[in-house]
C-alpha cells in the first residue's frame, strides 16, 4: 500500500520549513521537519517519557541535540560544536552523547562522550580516547548506571574495536579500552545480563558479524557470522533486541539490486537468515536501516525506488512487519510514504503507546537536507 505524503511534497516543493511553521495535529501521530544551517544529518532519536530527544549533524563539524514535546514540537536545540556525533542515550542525571572530537586544524579525531543536562542540552562535562584516529560509534547506559562506548581506531596494524565503561561522571572504569581485532562497528549497542552485544562490518563488505562479550571477559563469548560470502550493498544496518534473542537487517545484493536481508539469533546461535525478493519485493531496490519490536515480531524502516510513476527514481520511507523467523506478517503493517525526493529512515523506535517512531533524513528535490521525525499510530499509519 503506497501513501503519498502530502506535507513530504509540499515541503520538497518549499524547500524545507522549520518545525516551527507547522501547527500539531490533534491526534497522537505527526510529521515534523527540522533544520538548521547547512545539510542536516540524522543520526539517533531516544524515547522520553515527556517527549523525543533527536541526535543529527549539520556542516562539518557540528552536532545539534534537540528535544521535542510528544507532538514532535521543538522545546529547545542545543550545538556542540567541534564534535559529530553518532548516538545518544538517557542517563540517570543526564544525556550522554557519543562520537568524533573534531580538530579543525589537522583533521585528526578522538572518541569522545559528552554528558549534557536534561534542560537544555547544556555541556556538563566530557572525556576522549585516543591519539588521533579513534571514532565513536554508539553508546548505552547500563541497569548499574554505567555508560559503555562502542569505539574504533584505525592503525597501519589494521583496525580494532575500542570498548569502554565509565562511572556517570564519565571517569573510566576499565584500566584501560578494551580493543577486539575486527572491522568496522554499527552504531547500536546493548547491555543485558551483564553481556555487552553490537554488530560488525568487514571492509569487503562481504558478510557482518554480532559480537557478544561479558564484563569482565576480553574474548568473545559469540561472534555468529551472517550474510556471510554475499555482497552487503548499505553498512547502515541495525541489530534489535528481541524477546528470544536478537534481530537484524541488512542490505544485500541480489541479481545486482538491493534486497532487505534479515536475520535472528537466538541464544547467540542463528536462528533464521532470509533476503526478501520474492512478490512485491521481486524488483527494484530496498535498503533496510534499522529495526523495532512489534507485538508479532519486529518492523523494519527500509527505503524502495519502486513507484507507480516508472520516471522516479527517488528512495521512499518503507515499513514492512516481519515475524520473528523474517516471514512477511500477514495483514500486518507494509505501508510507504514519499513525495518527489528522497526519505531515508535512520532509526526506529517503539514508543509507550504503542505506537512507532521513526527519524530520517530528507533530501529535497534541490539537494537540500533536513531531519524529519515520524510518528506513526500502531498500524504504521498518519491518523
Amino acid at each position: 500500500m503506497r501513501i503519498a505524503f502530502l506535507y513530504l511534497l509540499l515541503l520538497a516543493l518549499l524547500g524545507g520549513c522549520s518545525v516551527n511553521n507547522l501547527e500539531p495535529n490533534q491526534t497522537a501521530t505527526f510529521l515534523k521537519y527540522y533544520s538548521e544551517t547547512g545539510t542536516m544529518n540524522s543520526k539517533d532519536v531516544v524515547v522520553l517519557e515527556d517527549g523525543f530527544l533527536i541526535l543529527s549533524t549539520y556542516t562539518d563539524s557540528t552536532t545539534l541535540l534537540l528535544k521535542t514535546d510528544l507532538l514532535g514540537n521543538k522545546l529547545w536545540a542545543q550545538s556542540l560544536t567541534y564534535f559529530s556525533g553518532s548516538s545518544i542515550t538517557e542517563a540517570t542525571d543526564g544525556y550522554i552523547v557519543i562520537g568524533d572530537s573534531i580538530n579543525i586544524i589537522d583533521g585528526t579525531t578522538f572518541m569522545q562522550l559528552i554528558k549534557t543536562n536534561k534542560e537544555t542540552g547544556a555541556r556538563l562535562g566530557s572525556t576522549f580516547i585516543g591519539t588521533g584516529a579513534e571514532h565513536g560509534s554508539a553508546v548505552t547506559f547500563t541497569a548499574n548506571d554505567e555508560i559503555i562506548g562502542l569505539g574504533y581506531t584505525s592503525t597501519a596494524q589494521g583496525d580494532s574495536i575500542l570498548l569502554q565503561g565509565y562511572s556517570l561522571d564519565l571517569t573510566p572504569i576499565w584500566p584501560s579500552p578494551r580493543k577486539y581485532l575486527s572491522e568496522l562497528p554499527g552504531n547500536s549497542l546493548y547491555d543485558e545480563n551483564e553481556r555487552i552485544t553490537w554488530l560488525n562490518y568487514y571492509a569487503n563488505q562481504s558478510s557482518v558479524s554480532v559480537t557478544t562479550v561479558l564484563h569482565n571477559n576480553e574474548g568473545n563469548e559469540s561472534n555468529p557470522t551472517l550474510f556471510d560470502d554475499q555482497i552487503l550493498t548499505n553498512t547502515e544496518g541495525d541489530i534489535v533486541k528481541t524477546p528470544g534473542g536478537f534481530g537484524l537487517v541488512q542490505s544485500v545484493n541480489s541479481n545486482g539490486e538491493s534486497k532487505i536481508g534479515y536475520a535472528s539469533l537466538i541464544n547467540g546461535s542463528i536462528s533464521s537468515e532470509i533476503i526478501i525478493e520474492a512478490g512485491d519485493f521481486a524488483t527494484g531496490n530496498y535498503i533496510g536501516y534499522s529495526l523495532t519490536n512489534t507485538l508479532n515480531g519486529v518492523l523494519i524502516a527500509a527505503t524502495t525506488d519502486e513507484h507507480s510513476e516508472e520516471a522516479r527514481t527517488d528512495a521512499d520511507l518503507l515499513l514492512l512487519e516481519l515475524d520473528i523467523d523474517g516471514n512477511i506478517v500477514p495483514e500486518g503493517i507494509n505501508q510507504t510514504f514519499g513525495g518527489t525526493g528522497d526519505e531515508i529512515p535512520v532509526k526506529i523506535r517503539r514508543t509507550t503507546d504503542g505506537s512507532y517512531l521513526i527519524l530520517g533524513t530528507s533530501i529535497n528535490t534541490k539537494g537540500a537536507q533536513q531531519t524529519f521525525l515520524l510518528k506513526t499510530n500502531s498500524k504504521g499509519l498518519l491518523n
